[in-house]
């Protein structure tokens, strides 16, 4: 057999619309520090998805075999699979453009290139005074404080390592407001999500108002640096 006839690993390949943020839009018009990202395509990881393991403290760069390099910088990985992987944008990242590629058993992909922004504010998910997950059927009590996990908002203070686990809590570089149904609602605390990793945002905030027995749906915004993230709330 000649060595041209050998088999190759096929090249992993990500999607031209491949890129993702966490709260699951596929516009990625541009990428910040610590952004939690999902990148899909195929041939990207393992067949059975594998979630990131965590080793003193840190998520470690490599998962079954993947690894994510932005500007060349392995950065955390929080999941891998063939079709997708969740990762964090590494902090040092200070290019005008970040370019992306993924690794599987050392074989590279195409880089996927895209400006950097400041921030790309977003939200993950809202919880509840009471733990629970809003929803239209657990809705947040007005007068109280929910809690929003979410990303993108920049710089942390004191700065954060890739992949640290959060030991406690901590600051934002850049000053966040936030609206709900076009009121102000007073923001108690940003920062790092102690118990997390670097990279999600934890941001409480009062809602307006008292408390009362009609379920309304309405929208969360977060500003930060000129830019917003926004949210569904339910509250009541």
């Amino acid at each position: 057999m000649a060595l041209a006839d050998c088999p190759t690993a096929p090249q992993p390949d990500i999607n031209l619309a491949g890129m993702g943020t966490a709260a699951g839009s596929l516009a990625w018009p541009s990428v910040s520090d610590g952004e939690i990202l999902s990148i899909y395509g195929a041939g990207l990881g393992p067949a059975q998805g594998v979630a990131g393991a965590y080793h003193n403290g840190f998520l470690d760069t490599q998962t079954g075999g993947t690894r994510v390099l932005f500007n060349g910088v392995p950065a955390p990985v929080l999941y891998a699979s063939s079709g997708q992987v969740n990762t964090i944008v590494p902090f040092e990242i200070s290019d005008n453009f970040v370019c992306v590629s993924v690794e599987y058993n050392g074989g590279p992909s195409d880089f996927y290139c895209e400006e950097r922004s400041a921030v790309t504010p977003g939200v993950l998910v809202i919880q509840n005074p009471d733990g629970t997950i809003n929803s239209s059927t657990a809705p947040a009590p007005r007068g109280s404080v929910i809690t929003a996990w979410a990303y993108g908002f920049g710089p942390f203070s004191p700065p954060l390592t890739d992949g640290q686990i959060v030991a406690g809590p901590g600051g934002l570089s850049n000053p966040v407001t936030a609206t709900i149904d076009g009121t102000d609602a007073p923001v108690q605390y940003t920062g790092p999500a102690p118990g997390l990793v670097a990279g999600v945002v934890q941001l409480n905030v009062k809602i307006p108002g008292t408390p009362g027995t009609t379920v309304e749906k309405t929208t969360l915004f977060f500003n930060v640096s000129n830019k917003s993230g926004a949210a569904y709330l339910w509250m009541k």
